[in-house]
């Protein structure tokens, strides 16, 4: 049996935490290719993170990397990979809209990102996490409106959101795009879920100071704590598909 070697890509939207997301992998360590990434090797040859990755393909190694979704930057990418013999696993980093991107961004002085820009690629993320879907084994979505949540898992033509994913209305745009063709839940009924429903009645039952405290909790940004128990023990629990049956997300 040959054994591929594996690309482990970082993606999504301008502002969503994709550099974030990226350095709390390499952090964890919990694969040797999460340690070699373009942008160190560019540093070892003192050269462009273009010609470090172009390297690493040629070389057939496994490695890291962060690729903006974005129609020219993906056929780039891609256009590497022709005649190489590559499994591509996939995390794709979300935020609710365009105008929580565009407020981070400021926040990080990252002026140099025009507003209008951000806004078109949110327009346009349906049509490219699609084409995405057809050129890599699988993609894993974490929404990181509080820190990185695993809300979702796309394999084989098969979506599965986690428990904690049916609660993300941009997730419903993710199924939409990649299920055309399955009736579509719309974002208002989402929050109509069993679970959303248990979590607000608990919310009620506590005291208003309790409650203060669980929101203050909530609101900490949360780092490799939550991508490890996302990532951990080699498979994410809590999938179901639109059968109904379980589904084990493999990493």
């Amino acid at each position: 049996m040959c054994i591929r070697d594996r690309i482990y890509l970082v993606t999504g939207l301008p502002g969503v935490g994709k550099t974030s997301f990226l350095q709390v992998l390499e952090g964890l360590k919990l694969l040797p290719e999460y340690s070699v990434t373009p942008q160190k090797i560019a540093r070892i040859y003192n050269s462009s993170e273009t010609y470090a990755m172009q390297k690493l393909v040629s070389d057939g190694r496994s490695f890291l990397c962060e690729l903006p979704l974005e129609q020219e930057k993906m056929e780039q990418f891609f256009g590497l990979l022709e005649g190489k013999a590559y499994t591509v696993n996939c995390y794709c980093i979300g935020l609710p809209d365009a105008a929580e991107a565009i407020a981070r961004l400021v926040r990080r002085d990252r002026t140099g990102v025009p507003a209008a820009k951000v806004v078109a690629d949110f327009e346009l993320f349906p049509s490219n996490i699609w084409e995405l879907s057809k050129r890599v084994e699988n993609i894993k979505f974490f929404d990181n409106t509080h820190g990185f949540c695993l809300t979702g898992y796309f394999s084989a033509g098969k979506f599965m959101l986690s428990d904690a994913g049916h609660c993300v209305p941009w997730m419903q745009t993710v199924k939409a795009a990649l299920l055309p063709n399955e009736q579509q839940i719309t974002p208002e009924s989402v929050w109509q879920t069993e679970i959303f429903e248990r979590k607000v009645k608990e919310n009620e039952e506590k005291s208003d100071g309790n409650r203060g405290e669980t929101q203050r909790k909530r609101g900490k940004k949360k780092g490799a704590r939550d991508v490890l128990r996302g990532l951990c023990g080699h498979t994410a629990k809590g999938f179901a598909g639109s059968s109904g049956t379980d589904f084990n997300a493999k990493i």
